[in-house]
């Protein structure tokens, strides 16, 4: 992979250690001013350490910090803010999404009335139910209190930055352009070589399940249509062509889509029976997120009219539609 110019790019990213299988995630150095982080690493005291050596490195202090940007509310990304504000009052920027989202993964009520309806819906047995709900409150114990000063909407101007909206991956994540070099920071949105799962979540304002993967595939296309030089991911290495990156993850998901498809038999299934006929001998601490990656290709292939909902008695189950129809 090309290396990106590092002398004309004012940018430094930090490598911080999280506790999940996605490995690192990347805190970005802008030197500004004013001095920015994008991001904030995951709340162990590893990653504070790592993150003070990345700063090191680039002759800064914890306490010369201004602002922090985030790019989205998922723990491993917003888990250091308390200690960094702490450590130098500086402001906390997010999109207006993150402090309506935030209790779906602070809030253990909130959690388990989420997560309750969600998997109830897909035709998930209250036994799995409870299981996924264990698994999602054991990561409580990697929240810390988190404080928003300010935030903005899709379109907003940040000193040189430009904030896009893009849900999918989560329910708040954005990318920010850089306006003068065209160079963009796109935590999960955009990952060299990786789709991103775009988990199941509620909506709080709808009271309804998200589309999560049509959201994600949605906004690929709008961020297909910027002009970007470089992309630094929240994971990974800077690289560039996000077109190419763009229309591997849409043939990704199109794959995916059709494979599901394939599997469906011709009276349809609910997500839960989907997810045990393509994930037949599923790992209890992986199954929601094949649950989620399921459900997603369902709701894609039913934004492209090819399978049809059926709701009954609150369980949704999808039907493929003849060709004819």
């Amino acid at each position: 992979m090309p290396q990106y110019p590092r002398e004309e790019i004012a940018l430094h990213f930090i490598e911080t250690p999280t506790v999940f299988p996605v490995g690192p995630v990347n805190v970005y150095l802008y030197p500004g001013p004013p001095v920015t982080l994008f991001d904030a690493g995951t709340n162990t005291q590893e990653a504070f350490e790592a993150l003070n050596n990345g700063l090191a490195a680039e002759g800064v202090l914890l306490a010369d910090i201004d602002q922090v940007i985030l790019t989205h509310h998922h723990l491993d990304h917003i888990g250091l803010v308390r200690r960094i504000k702490e450590a130098s009052g500086a402001r906390i920027l997010a999109h207006r999404e993150v402090p309506a989202r935030l209790p779906s993964i602070t809030n253990e009520t909130v959690l388990r009335k989420q997560l309750k309806y969600l998997l109830a819906e897909l035709g998930a047995p209250q036994t799995m139910a409870e299981e996924v709900i264990r698994q999602r409150l054991s990561l409580l114990n990697l929240m810390d209190e988190i404080e928003i000063d300010e935030v903005f909407e899709d379109g907003a101007g940040i000193g040189p930055f430009t904030a896009h909206f893009r849900p999918g991956h989560s329910s708040t994540d954005c990318i920010f352009t850089h306006a003068p070099q065209n160079w963009a920071v796109t935590g999960d949105h955009l990952i060299h070589r990786v789709t991103p799962n775009p988990l199941l979540r509620w909506n709080p304002r709808l009271e309804a399940r998200e589309r999560s993967l049509v959201l994600y595939y949605e906004s690929l296309l709008k961020t297909r249509d910027l002009e970007i030089s470089w992309c630094f991911a929240g994971h990974g290495a800077p690289f560039h062509d996000h077109r190419a990156a763009i229309d591997s993850t849409i043939q990704h998901i199109e794959r995916r889509g059709e494979r599901t498809l394939n599997a469906l038999p011709p009276e349809g299934d609910t997500p839960y029976e989907m997810t045990l006929r393509l994930f037949p001998h599923p790992r209890k601490d992986s199954f929601y997120y094949c649950l989620s990656a399921v459900t997603g290709y369902l709701d894609f292939l039913e934004m492209r009219g090819k399978v049809a909902l059926d709701i009954s008695g609150g369980i949704t189950r999808y039907i493929p539609v003849s060709p004819s129809a």
